[in-house]
C-alpha cells in the first residue's frame, strides 16, 4: 500500500481527522 507515502506526503498538518477522512475514503 501507498500509505505510508501519502503520509510523508501530506505530513505538513496532516491531522487524526484527514486520516480517518482518507482510511474512509479508501475504503468506501
Amino acid at each position: 500500500m501507498g500509505l505510508i507515502s501519502l503520509f510523508n506526503m501530506k505530513r505538513k498538518g496532516f491531522t487524526l481527522i484527514e486520516l480517518l477522512i482518507s482510511l474512509l475514503s479508501l475504503v468506501f
